[in-house]
């Protein structure tokens, strides 16, 4: 018996083509993802030479001389003017009888934004004690007639706070009262983790919330010194601006 073997030429030539489309297809699919690959890198070395030279160069300034209390300027780039803070909850000057037991005053510009860390920790008799209560409890600022007050909070800290700034995109201001001591601890931290070993355990929140009544959907935490605008923006009036 003879066996025939029958080639279907137009079969194979449609098999090739086939094949011929897979590798091509496959080659293309390897390009698009080498150049999605090299376009990340690329991106990535450059936002690294980019910000790499801001966090190497720059000037930093840190003390812990109560008698540079207060001076925030003079040390880096737009010192005062980054600050984003009035320090409200900070004395202007020190009272009288104030005993200082720790103070430490950190800024730097190695960055994209100026960060900040100011520690205050001062005694009073009970005469400047109670002063100095009263003025942490009425701190507040006046803006185009909108008020915005310090937050009294006796339940998110291992002391009464009077907080200022609470979570505002990393940022932070309160002072904590201890009454059995007659002492003050004011906290400021800008742009920076606040639970660095410059501040005790001890002087962070615990378990504090913002009330309901101050919490705006559209920005992060609470900051006392910034008001709302009408085009849903915020602003941080300057002196004189405010009252």
């Amino acid at each position: 018996m003879k066996y025939e073997c029958k080639t279907n030429f137009d079969e194979i030539k449609d098999g090739a083509k086939y094949s011929e489309r897979i590798k091509r297809h496959r080659l293309k699919t390897i390009i698009t993802v080498a150049s999605v690959t090299g376009a990340a890198l690329l991106l990535c070395a450059i936002i690294i030479l980019t910000i790499s030279p801001l966090l190497i160069y720059g000037n930093e300034f840190k003390t812990k001389d109560i008698n540079q209390y207060g001076i925030y300027s003079g040390h880096i780039e737009k010192e005062q003017e980054q600050l984003s803070s009035y320090l409200m909850v900070f004395p202007k000057v020190l009272p009288h009888s104030a005993k200082v037991e720790d103070y430490y005053y950190f800024c730097s510009d190695k960055g994209l934004d100026n960060t900040y860390q100011i520690y205050l920790e001062y005694a009073l008799d009970e005469t400047d004690y109670t002063t100095e209560i009263k003025r942490l409890s009425q701190i507040s600022m006046k803006y185009k007639g909108a008020v915005q007050k310090v937050i009294q909070d006796t339940t998110g800290f291992n002391y009464p706070a009077y907080i200022t700034i609470f979570d505002n995109y990393n940022s932070f201001e309160y002072a904590l009262t201890d009454d059995i001591n007659h002492k003050i601890v004011c906290v400021y931290s800008h742009r920076m983790d606040i639970d660095t070993n410059i501040v005790d355990k001890n002087y962070l929140p615990k378990g504090f919330t913002i009330p309901d009544k101050l919490i705006d959907p559209k920005w992060e935490g609470y900051n006392m010194y910034q008001f709302p605008l009408n085009n849903d923006g915020r602003i941080m009036p300057r002196e004189g601006e405010f009252n």
